[in-house]
């Protein structure tokens, strides 16, 4: 490993992970770092927060990828910074040093400022995000469900009403979802109809 140039990737997603395997057919060593231990499947998350898949289906461990590349480490960590002097990656779990240093982070949602979108909804981005939507609608179901009183319809249609903010791929997909599962707890919640 002296003769070898050291590559620091920060992001176990697909742009972290897709270059850690190009990379690996190279002569250099390979330190992936990422907060979680799996690589996300994020186009499914929709399917997660609806109870079509559970978390495992969409989550593989990261070090599988690599089991048959010996120049590839993961390491488990969050990135806090970078001491571009000294070339070292500053992480919660220690220092770093790199030849070479890559970002492929991700992102985050973007609520284009609206502050109210922010405040009351739910983003998909991560598994915990995805588990606590569903939740959230499973409980709604659950109140509506208690609300058997004609005088209190209205109260009752206001738990059962989910508004999607974007018509991108994970919002069409999202709004598909929750229409079948709508027709699930239609048998499941008698009183609901």
């Amino acid at each position: 490993m002296a003769d070898q140039k050291h590559v620091v990737i920060v992001g176990a997603g697909f742009g972290g992970v897709r270059l850690a395997k190009e990379l690996a057919k190279e002569n250099v060593h390979i330190t992936l770092v990422d907060r979680h231990n799996y690589h996300l499947f994020q186009p499914l998350l929709y399917q997660v927060s609806t109870a079509v898949l559970s978390a495992a289906e969409i989550a593989y461990p990261t070090r599988a990828f690599f089991k048959h590349n010996n120049n590839v480490d993961f390491f488990m960590a969050k990135a806090t910074g970078v001491d571009q002097g000294r070339r070292v990656l500053l992480t919660d779990h220690g220092e770093i040093a790199y030849d070479y240093l890559v970002l492929a982070a991700g992102g985050t949602t973007n609520f284009f400022g609206n502050e109210s979108v922010e405040r009351n909804s739910y983003a998909m981005k991560t598994l915990q995000e995805a588990i606590a939507l569903r939740g959230h609608i499973v409980h709604e179901f659950e109140r509506a469900s208690k609300k058997t009183d004609p005088a209190r319809t209205e109260e009752r249609r206001r738990h059962l009403n989910f508004v999607i903010v974007g018509g991108g791929a994970t919002g069409i997909e999202m709004a598909g979802a929750i229409m079948e599962l709508i027709g699930v707890f239609k048998k499941e919640f008698h009183n609901i109809d």
